[in-house]
């Protein structure tokens, strides 16, 4: 029976096949994510993306996954060829994935203008203004999911490698 010697680049591979097996990224809205009042910002986002009562669905989440699950695929596949050719680790790539994905659903977030608000809706949200800021935010001030930018800038991606 013939002994089977690995060398570094054998081992290196190995190990790094191992990691990206029990790698994880998640994108979206984390817990640390809370509106000034306490309220999360999943369970905003989520009463927007499915709708809650008269508040009308403005999916964001699911647009951007269906848009760009393929190329997604293409990118995970292409880094991860990557990591087994040792140019880059599994970090890396869900690293650079995760950023990519974030900015995708923001994008995502920042298209959406339809189910147009509620003329109240506008209204209580221009009251919370000041004169100043009313002249120069008017345009988000109309445009769901964007008023103030918390849910925005709380899309955020967390790597398990």
């Amino acid at each position: 029976m013939a002994k089977v010697i690995y060398g570094k680049g054998i081992a290196r591979l190995r190990k790094e096949m191992e990691s990206i097996k029990n790698a994880r990224l998640e994108v979206g809205f984390f817990d640390t994510a809370v509106y000034p009042s306490g309220v999360p910002v999943a369970y905003v986002a989520s009463i927007h993306e499915f709708g809650w009562g008269p508040i009308p669905a403005r999916p964001f989440m699911r647009p951007a996954m269906n848009a760009q699950r393929a190329t997604w695929q293409r990118n995970f596949l292409s880094g991860f060829k990557s990591v087994a050719n040792g140019q880059v680790t599994t970090k890396q790539v869900l690293d650079q994935m995760g950023m990519k994905i974030s900015a995708q659903i923001k994008e995502s977030i920042s298209s959406v203008s339809s189910p147009a608000l509620q003329e109240s809706t506008v209204d209580a949200r221009l009251r919370k203004l000041t004169a100043g800021v009313a002249a120069t935010a008017k345009g988000s001030i109309a445009k769901p999911l964007v008023a103030t930018g918390q849910m925005l800038n709380s899309v955020d991606y967390k790597v398990t490698a």
